[in-house]
């Protein structure tokens, strides 16, 4: 993520009604970017519904698909991070991540999930990093209900990753 000067992030969060205004320009962007360029995902993201909060750490994707975002944070993020990330975001949605979860540990399965999706983004070149620990060696192409599994108890996602969970 590109960083603001810190008169920047003062100016941001001494105005929170225009950062929030310009972060959902900024998204906007990025929603007509991945329709003309990757529709599948264009599409997927059109249908989250947008919440501008400072009180997450990036994202976070809440049960009846509204994304809950940090406007400094979407100012910040590079563009085409900007494109991936609402990708990343909108597959969870699509894939249900919330009702496949049941009753597993909720950060655990955060990081099962990001596992799962990756090789989809990483197909259409939407490449992101979710933060999850590389040296694990999961098979890829898993489900989540798979890589969950597979994962040590205590594995958490980076607290910028934290999609599904508090």
């Amino acid at each position: 993520m590109q960083q603001l000067d810190e008169s920047a992030v003062r100016q941001l969060y001494a105005d929170p009604v225009a950062a929030a205004r310009q972060a959902r320009d900024k998204i906007a962007a990025a929603r007509v970017w991945l329709m003309k360029h990757k529709p599948f995902f264009g599409v997927l993201a059109r249908a989250l519904v947008l919440d501008a909060s400072l009180e997450v750490a990036a994202m976070r994707l809440l049960v009846d698909d509204r994304l809950r975002f940090n406007p400094i944070v979407v100012l910040a993020a590079r563009f085409p991070a900007l494109c991936a990330r609402l990708a990343h975001v909108s597959l969870h949605a699509a894939l249900t991540a919330f009702g496949r979860r049941r009753e597993r540990e909720p950060r655990r399965w955060n990081v099962a999930h990001d596992l799962a999706i990756a090789p989809l983004l990483n197909a259409a070149g939407l490449s992101v990093t979710a933060g999850a620990d590389e040296r694990l060696d999961l098979p890829p192409g898993s489900s989540a209900e798979a890589y969950y599994d597979a994962l040590p108890d205590g594995v958490e996602p980076d607290a910028l990753w934290c999609d599904l969970c508090d």
